[in-house]
């Protein structure tokens, strides 16, 4: 399986193998993880998402979200438990749910909202309270080690690697020409991963419904 560290030395290769110096690497390792950090975000369900369920008990207004929380699987599907009684919270607004805090008298949870690394309840609570919320975790943040590689690299290398080698042509090496070849190959590289994409959700959807 391929090492973060392998993948710096592919990127350095692509780049006309100029001499892999620490700050070379420290500048491609950065890169990687700012590209990851923003296809995360603007893509709603790449196929390699793995699913977590978070459970905690909850005291106050307010709980932090895991530090690897990326986004719900499914919103508005929180589970509360209290005394054996599971019962859902429905997602609301945030300046909803804050206000209900404030101006009702603590009860049991009926809304909650998500705002920055926190997690709000409304009306306030009561008492504790068993949370449970399934969501999609964050890559491994990429670093220059031997470990195996993030999922974003091992589906979409050819992809992660010529949009990480188009920026650092563009802003870092300010090669023009590079920038250009890149380009030319950019658009059928994420389209074979939006293919890839699609064929793992249909399969998982056959697999789902019993088809043969």
């Amino acid at each position: 399986m391929t090492s973060n560290s392998e993948v710096i030395d592919m990127i350095i290769r692509r780049l006309g193998n100029r001499r892999s110096s620490p700050q070379l690497r420290q500048v491609i390792a950065a890169e990687l993880r700012t590209f990851i950090s923003m296809k995360e975000k603007d893509m709603k369900e790449p196929p390699f998402f793995l699913e977590t369920v978070w459970e905690t008990t909850v005291t106050g207004l307010s709980v932090d979200l895991p530090a690897n929380f990326l986004r719900e699987l499914e919103e508005h599907v929180m589970s509360c438990t209290s005394d054996g009684c599971i019962f859902e919270v429905t997602k609301r607004i945030p300046d909803f749910v804050r206000s209900m805090a404030i101006s009702e008298l603590a009860q049991r949870p009926h809304y909650y909202s998500i705002l920055g690394d926190k997690l709000y309840f409304g009306p306030g609570l009561d008492k504790p309270y068993l949370i449970t919320l399934p969501y999609a975790r964050k890559s491994e943040v990429f670093v220059d080690n031997g470990l195996a590689t993030t999922d974003w690299v091992l589906h979409a290398e050819n992809a992660v690697m010529l949009s990480v080698q188009h920026t650092l042509a563009l802003d870092i090496l300010q090669d023009q020409e590079m920038a250009e070849r890149v380009e030319q190959r950019l658009g059928e590289a994420w389209q074979m991963f939006n293919d890839y994409c699609n064929a793992r959700k249909y399969a998982n959807l056959t697999i789902a419904s019993g088809d043969d």
